[in-house]
């Protein structure tokens, strides 16, 4: 019996490091888990918002990943709030091989899109606090996901330019922003970290996290009821890029309020 109990543990353990090395797989059977798990207690969730971006048959991950930290984002825009963020980026090759968010020769390297939430704030965020926003996901929550600490990562705004015409997402009116910066990329030397069973290993380079121009978009909506700021955002290496994130993700998201 004991031999037998063994042997079962010893083979799920097989069957974990299998799931684990194949980012297919990982995507399938194990990511999902941990955006369940976050999901919960997420802002949307406790607002009763169901945000649907067109994923599917796109080169992203298939579906929006999910993660809080109401602590820091509120350290980060100086007032308390409740924060979730919600992204994605372009998908692992199926066996062993890594995101083209990682690869400096790819139009999607440093790649990302999603949504902030932001909520309790008070009032529609201003430029200057969405700039902090973005600054706090790009140097404590983005990066370190690479393996940079965030007193490491680099992050500079050059400009940020508030557009004329709205965006009109699901009926409501959103505010457009776009922006140019430079910061601090994926790519550097291998050294195991957990972040490549996310991301998938990173090319051969001697290069340490260099600094690049970014460009990015923001869409941002307030909705006074919930007291939420939604704010839609891709960023990418090249202006045409995040444009192009922007046309064929950002302004076909679907929004449903009242979702529990």
């Amino acid at each position: 019996m004991k031999k037998r109990i063994i042997k079962t543990i010893a083979a799920l353990f097989a069957v974990l490091l299998f799931l684990l090395a194949v980012p297919g797989l990982r995507m399938i059977f194990i990511l999902p888990y941990f955006d369940l798990h976050f999901e919960k207690t997420s802002v949307e969730k406790e607002l009763g918002i169901e945000l649907t971006m067109p994923l599917h048959g796109t080169s992203m991950l298939p579906v929006l990943l999910t993660y809080n930290d109401s602590e820091r984002a509120s350290k980060a825009l100086h007032m308390p709030v409740s924060f979730t963020v919600d992204y994605t980026f372009c998908r692992p090759s199926f066996f062993l091989g890594r995101s083209r968010v990682m690869d400096p020769d790819d139009p999607l390297y440093s790649s990302f899109a999603g949504a902030y939430w932001v909520s309790e704030a008070g009032h529609p965020l201003t430029p200057e606090e969405l700039a902090l926003l973005v600054e706090f996901d790009v140097k404590e929550l983005m990066l370190p996901s690479f393996g940079l600490s965030s007193s490491e990562a680099v992050f500079e705004k050059k400009h940020v330019i508030k557009s004329g015409s709205p965006v009109m997402i699901s009926s409501d009116v959103f505010t457009k922003y776009t922006g140019s910066f430079s910061m601090s990329t994926p790519l550097h030397p291998r050294n195991f970290r957990l972040s490549y069973l996310l991301y998938g290993t990173p090319p051969k380079s001697a290069e340490f996290y260099p600094v690049q121009p970014m460009y990015g978009v923001l869409l941002q909506h307030y909705y006074p009821d919930e007291d939420l700021n939604l704010i839609l955002y891709a960023l990418a290496s090249s202006e045409d890029t995040v444009q192009s994130l922007e046309e064929t993700l950002l302004k076909k998201v679907q929004i449903e309020r009242n979702a529990h």
